[in-house]
């Protein structure tokens, strides 16, 4: 989003009293596309640590004397303050300032503070209110834009050019119940937390003293680490959490830690065990499942939402599929600029609205993705340093590694991403079991939820099977992909597959383009790409025409019939240089080795181009007999 605030220091007067009296304040500016708090010193500042947020005063006046080195100020939610954000993005035009419907719809049902995101393009509500579960920063899709709700650990970027500027903070706690509800249905119970019993912190008690003795010099920090870690994953918070953590300091460590250095390892402990689990749902030792009565599934509405229309549903995992220089990271970068600048994908398939991209490319190399991506570029009218919600990395995550996965987990939050884009998968898959159906599985399910619960959308790219075994030009199906667990994965699919071979050197590229999924969409199409070859003088290109399977087919027809009319008439030509003179129609198709049919069209063709010409032939068939 844009990194320019909308706000002056006047303005903010309109944000609440009751906001402005509390110290949960810090300010933000835009690095890489992400907003990152900071403190008025200039150090920055976190959404978990108390100790770094400021007065409203204080910040808003470091913003004013900033001279523009802050984009804003910002409001932290905790625990102890009674407050919950609703955000709705991509719901407002920035020109007219029109809501959308769905949008308005919302904040007339909340009926309370609300003013415009620093993009111009959103809307932020506070309410009174909890959150049903300790998953705070979840997103979801919501008509044509997105809602994100949290009540702690995260904060708002404040404008406060207010939407309501008269209306307070509202109590609505059945409304953010039933919105909850909406969005993640079912998710209540399983996500609820449940207080820790006398049981409980027994329990765990008995199992930090197994722990070894966290002693100065002997690995202590890692060891009081451990025994904060352990009594998280017990389910034990508050209160009788720090009583633990004590017990454990006078009785297991040597010397004690000072109450500074817990504080610091119990936040380590919570990043560790909370992060890497959404801020997780940890219940005492035993799973819990996402269970819903017939009456809640019949009752709930599942609207399939398509972020490019008829090719890309939101919140299912797509796989890109096609063999060795198919184009796909081309068509993937294709796919990205299109999402992130509202441009018609390939040219045809419109896009519903912008979303924030993350790409990362594990084989082409930053320097071809850049080239790539400014020719793209240039023929959707866009500029390529502009594409704000558009992100790059040539690092790609190890799908099997749990820190891997927690920093696939923190980019997706503090970048906001909505699509991830990982290509190749194979350079994912960790191991030699990589290609086992149950690690794939497994590994592919892991990286799934932790998109699910953001509310991205997962795209990968993969190969298919090196032999088809049938005509290699025809459009692929989803068993032609390689490994067994990637087309039960995946809950949609383009398949990309040349229809003929590639002229070496044209820079011409026709393929086949088989876009399908369960939610129902399917479509075959015929898609010609002209890029050009390298040229110090002209820069390449990126030119696509995309046709239905029907006028491919016809077109593809016609267009080698004319190759092979164009071979046939060449080899009549030089049927007849070999032969010297004319010759009947039957010894010239002989000499030039097409049958009557082909032979018949190539000399009607050359007649019919001036090529050749007719004559009245006069030839001898024995010694005293000629034939005209």
């Amino acid at each position: 989003m844009p990194s320019t605030a909308t706000s002056t220091g006047a303005s903010y007067t309109a944000v609440p009293a009751e906001l402005r009296e509390r110290k949960q304040w810090v300010l933000w500016r835009s690095e890489n596309g992400a907003k990152v708090p900071y403190q008025p010193n200039g150090s920055k500042a976190s959404s978990t640590n108390s100790t770094t947020w400021t007065t409203f005063e204080a910040a808003s006046a470091a913003y004013n004397a900033g001279g523009g080195k802050y984009a804003g100020i910002g409001y932290v939610f905790c625990a102890d303050d009674p407050y919950t954000g609703i955000d709705l993005d991509d719901c407002r035009n920035v020109h007219t300032g029109e809501i959308q419907p769905w949008a308005q719809d919302l904040i007339n049902r909340f009926d309370t503070y609300a003013e415009v995101s620093p993009s111009q393009t959103g809307v932020k509500l506070w309410v009174k209110g909890q959150l049903p579960t300790e998953q705070t920063g979840k997103k979801a899709p919501y008509e044509l834009g997105q809602i994100e709700v949290y009540d702690s650990r995260r904060y708002f970027a404040v404008t406060g050019q207010a939407l309501t500027p008269d209306k307070p903070i509202a109590e609505r706690q059945s409304q953010l119940d039933a919105l909850w509800s909406q969005l993640f249905p079912g998710e209540h119970a399983a996500d609820s937390p449940i207080p820790a019993s006398a049981v409980d912190v027994e329990a765990c008690w008995s199992a930090l003293e197994k722990l070894p003795d966290s002693v100065s010099g002997d690995r202590g920090h890692d060891k009081m680490l451990r025994a904060c870690c352990e009594i998280l994953r017990h389910g034990v918070t508050g209160d009788a959490a720090w009583k633990l953590i004590e017990r454990f300091n006078v009785e297991k460590c040597d010397p004690p830690w000072s109450r500074r250095e817990l504080e610091h390892k119990w936040k380590s402990a919570n990043d560790k065990v909370l992060r890497g689990r959404e801020f997780g749902v940890i219940t005492r030792g035993k799973r819990t499942y996402r269970i819903l009565t017939s009456a809640e599934l019949a009752t709930t509405d599942f609207k399939i939402k398509f972020l490019i229309e008829d090719a890309l549903v939101a919140g299912q995992p797509l796989i890109i599929a096609g063999p060795q220089k198919s184009l796909k990271t081309s068509f993937i970068i294709d796919a990205a600029v299109s999402l992130a600048s509202g441009a018609p994908f390939l040219g045809r398939f419109n896009v519903s609205r912008q979303s924030r991209v993350m790409v990362m490319s594990g084989e082409s190399g930053l320097p071809t993705i850049k080239e790539t991506a400014e020719r793209v570029c240039r023929s959707k009218d866009a500029k390529f340093a502009a594409l704000e919600k558009l992100f790059w990395s040539d690092d790609l995550p190890t799908f099997g590694a749990d820190e891997h996965i927690a920093a696939v987990d923190a980019m997706l939050s503090d970048y906001g991403v909505e699509v991830l884009i990982v290509d190749p998968l194979y350079l994912a898959l960790p191991g030699e079991d990589a290609a086992n159906a149950q690690v794939q599985g497994r590994l592919l399910r892991t990286i799934g939820e932790k998109c699910e619960r953001h509310g991205t959308s997962m795209v990968l790219a993969h190969h298919t099977k090196k032999t088809l075994g049938r005509d290699a030009y025809q459009p692929l199906e989803t068993s032609d992909m390689s490994y067994s667990a990637a087309p039960q994965f995946a809950r949609q699919w383009w398949l990309l597959n040349r229809r003929e071979r590639y002229p070496e050197g044209s820079g011409e590229h026709r393929l086949w383009l088989s876009i399908g999924g369960s939610a129902g969409h399917s479509s075959i199409w015929g898609v010609d790409v002209t890029e050009g070859v390298y040229c110090a003088l002209a820069p390449r290109r990126w030119v696509v025409s995309t046709f239905s399977a029907s006028q491919t087919r016809t077109v593809d027809a016609s267009r080698k019939a004319s190759a092979t009319l164009e071979r046939d008439s060449e080899k009549v030509k030089e049927a007849l240089r070999r032969i010297g003179t004319g010759e009947t129609a039957k010894a010239i198709r002989g000499e030039a080795g097409l049958n009557p049919r082909r032979g018949k069209a190539a000399i009607q063709h050359l007649v019919d181009v001036g090529a050749i010409r007719p004559v009245q032939l006069t030839k001898s068939v024995s010694s005293n007999c000629v034939i005209t």
